[in-house]
């Protein structure tokens, strides 16, 4: 599955993406994952020009960082510059801003602070913060506390996925989006 993120084929690799997404959802699954790489392979997908892969990788970055226990390993594997390479250079989409904002918040934590901070994950934010003050975007973002990391399920239809997000919750210490 790995092998296939460098395919130029983009349906394959929105395929690769929408499978890997979908295993995220998994906690002993994400930590599987992480522990075999997967971050690299996200990031690599995050490389397409493609605004629904784009998409996908920001989900699959916030299922991630779901795995509270595997924050050191995450942020060590580079997540936070892919976060911030969606967020800020690769996307236009708000809704995928905004995932990468929940990814952000569900880091969130006395031990990863400074690591955001020195990442820049800030700069998300404004990036979010702009397009609201421009009045182009009509999204709704409700924050959670970082003790209940937001999962989001990926689907073929990703069309409805954002509808209420963040409040769904699907777990007692984590919420969902569904």
């Amino acid at each position: 599955l790995f092998l296939t993120t460098k395919s130029d084929d983009t349906i394959t690799r929105e395929i690769v993406a929408i499978i890997i997404c979908n295993m995220t959802v998994s906690p002993e699954a994400t930590k599987k994952l992480i522990n075999s790489g997967v971050c690299e392979i996200v990031a690599t997908l995050s490389g397409a020009t493609s605004e629904g892969i784009q998409e996908l990788c920001a989900k699959c970055i916030c299922n991630l960082t779901c795995a509270i226990d595997m924050h050191k390993d995450i942020i060590s594997h580079g997540v936070l510059q892919t976060i911030l390479l969606i967020a800020l250079v690769r996307t236009v989409e708000d809704k995928t801003k905004l995932l990468c904002a929940r990814a952000i918040m569900n880091l969130l934590s006395d031990s990863n602070i400074d690591s955001l901070k020195e990442a820049g994950g800030i700069r998300v934010f404004a990036s979010i913060s702009a397009a609201y003050g421009r009045g182009e975007s009509n999204l709704t973002f409700y924050p959670s506390s970082p003790q209940a990391p937001t999962y989001i399920n990926s689907q073929f239809d990703r069309l409805n996925v954002y509808k209420n997000i963040m409040t769904i919750k699907a777990m007692p210490d984590r919420k969902s989006v569904v």
